[in-house]
């Protein structure tokens, strides 16, 4: 297994460590967060499998998940489209960046996520391995589903959706 990308504060690489390691330490980890529209403006949700360390079987972004050592941020991204949904994609936006901490299980976990976003019509071939399916979600949808049922979401997606939906109010209101 690779090792991660370990961070300080300042979103700066001082290392890396197994990802078990570094959840346990509390260390700053990387992480990537992608979210896959098709062409009528749907997201791509993934449902997390039961197997996942963190999260089973919640909602999530449609493909993200920690930069390995030697990687950018893009590179990262790019890798997990493929791993996760077997998706290429020549387009890659960059949204934002944000720092998080949250508690899982009597850990802290602390990470720098940067959300990506792409558009993409193609077939969609989820990994069983990483995933146990999707489905393509108009966004009113999703915001009623993070309304009613908050816990169906890992925190991290809530917060990544919630500026994403601020970027695009800002970008449609110039």
């Amino acid at each position: 297994m690779s090792k991660i990308v370990i961070v300080d504060e300042n979103d700066e690489v001082i290392g890396s460590e197994d990802k078990e390691i570094a959840f346990q330490k509390g260390l700053i980890r990387r992480i990537v967060r992608i979210f896959v529209f098709n062409s009528k403006g749907e997201l791509f949700l993934q449902r997390r499998s039961s197997n996942k360390d963190t999260y089973p079987n919640t909602w999530d972004q449609s493909a993200g998940g920690h930069v390995d050592e030697g990687e950018t941020y893009e590179e990262a991204a790019r890798r997990e489209l493929k791993e996760e949904l077997g998706v290429n994609t020549h387009t890659l936006e960059r949204i934002t960046k944000f720092y998080k901490e949250q508690e899982f299980k009597r850990m802290i976990l602390k990470e720098f996520s940067t959300l990506f976003t792409t558009v993409f019509n193609g077939d969609i071939m989820p990994n069983k391995k990483e995933l146990s399916g999707g489905k393509w979600f108009d966004l009113k949808r999703v915001e009623k589903m993070l309304k009613e049922n908050p816990k169906e979401f890992p925190p991290g997606f809530i917060e990544a959706f919630n500026r994403y939906l601020i970027m695009k109010k800002r970008l449609s209101s110039n």
